[in-house]
């Protein structure tokens, strides 16, 4: 015999199944209300839609994650491609010996450090916040420029720049939001499956009452022995 599938939709398809078992016994007759037939059937229902709200919310955060990734990282106007257009304007209007430049290029190294910090093709949340925090300092130290930043870009204007950075902002803003709702949908789909009275120990009750109450050679004790959750 093969592992057990032990996904949360593989030990509900089971507690499923040991539900249609003991809807058709004879009888049962549970003494906690926690294992009688409606309670269980009440139970897998939520449990249906938990699991369904995680699924949606997983492929959500997906798809945000991955356009947050090209919006910082990969894609032709990303900050990361942004940042080295701003620091070869900078370098094109002031000298690469400027006190402007050398600014500006002090923010950028930060910029390419955070996103070496966690390899290719990882970056934390805090890591974004950080990316954030060092764009939005590379516009105000440009706009604080004493003589006036004028790219010939318009891509890279002050203008622009702000823009990006508040769409940065929010697309971010949206990735953590979804986030911090799929960790509380997981919390509580654990709590339901391993918590107390949860589905765990509610099908271990249930094969103990079914071997007391049937026999332990029953034929109902046979039919749901081997399910486990």
């Amino acid at each position: 015999m093969g592992k057990t599938n032990n996904t949360f939709e593989a030990k509900y398809e089971r507690a499923q199944l040991l539900l249609n078992y003991i809807s058709s016994f004879s009888e049962y007759q549970p003494p906690r209300q926690w294992e009688s037939i409606t309670d269980l059937s009440n139970m897998l229902n939520t449990i249906a839609e938990i699991n369904a709200k995680e699924a949606k919310l997983r492929v959500q955060y997906s798809e945000l994650a991955a356009q947050r990734q090209k919006a910082f990282r990969t894609a032709p106007d990303s900050l990361q491609k942004t940042v080295t257009l701003v620091l070869n304007a900078v370098k094109a209007q002031y000298g690469n010996k400027s006190n402007e430049y050398n600014t500006i290029n002090a923010i950028a190294k930060t910029t390419r450090a955070i996103h070496r910090k966690e390899g290719e093709e990882k970056i934390t949340e805090l890591s974004y916040n950080s990316l954030i925090d060092s764009f939005r300092n590379m516009i105000t130290e440009i706009e604080n420029f004493s003589v006036m930043y004028n790219p010939t870009v318009e891509q890279v204007s002050t203008e622009e720049l702000t823009k990006k950075i508040e769409y940065l902002e929010e697309l971010h803003k949206k990735v953590e939001e979804v986030l911090e709702e799929l960790n509380e949908v997981k919390a509580q789909r654990q709590e339901l499956y391993n918590g107390k009275n949860g589905l765990s120990e509610r099908v271990k009750r249930i094969k103990s009452y079914i071997k007391v109450q049937y026999g332990i050679n029953s034929p109902e004790y046979e039919s749901i022995k081997s399910i486990k959750i």
